[in-house]
């Protein structure tokens, strides 16, 4: 979009809310941390209502002790090892094209700009546009490929 007060005032809108969402997270969690601190032995006791929960991990140790098992990297076949090698060296290669390459992959657009306005302030009425071609789908790309590696990898185990 173009250079405006508006620009500026919705970056700060922006930036404040993103310090107190920050400050906010910050806050919750010391007075959770103090109340776990002050309360343990209260909130550590057995309950009642753990009895379930107890049983059902204890039912469901045998499977997850076979999972771990299975899953280790020490006792992974060659090929699974490959397989989500190229899947995080796949996920790694995209994190690093969408940080360092942000402008080669995506057009510029701001909070200010209007999809329906033309090209280069807008996105000419298709928010796809946001992409550049080829150079921003290629990496989007290869990261539902790293994904989909990753979901055949956990469906198969």
């Amino acid at each position: 979009g173009e250079d405006s007060i508006w620009n500026l005032l919705s970056d700060a809108a922006v930036g404040s809310a993103a310090c107190l969402n920050g400050a906010s997270m910050l806050f919750a969690f010391y007075k959770t941390a103090l109340v776990v601190r002050r309360h343990e032995k209260e909130l550590s006791a057995p309950r009642p209502e753990h009895a379930k929960i107890a049983e059902l991990t204890g039912r469901d140790k045998v499977r997850q002790d076979a999972y771990s098992e299975v899953t280790k990297w020490e006792t992974l076949d060659f090929r699974w090892k490959a397989f989500l090698s190229a899947a995080a060296a796949l996920h790694l290669g995209c994190g690093f094209a969408f940080g360092l390459l942000s402008e080669a992959c995506f057009r510029e657009f701001s909070v200010s700009s209007k999809i329906d306005d033309e090209i280069p302030d807008g996105l000419g009425g298709n928010p796809l546009k946001i992409v550049r071609e080829p150079t921003g789908w290629l990496p989007i790309g290869i990261f539902v490929l790293a994904t989909a590696m990753h979901a055949v990898f956990c469906k198969r185990m």
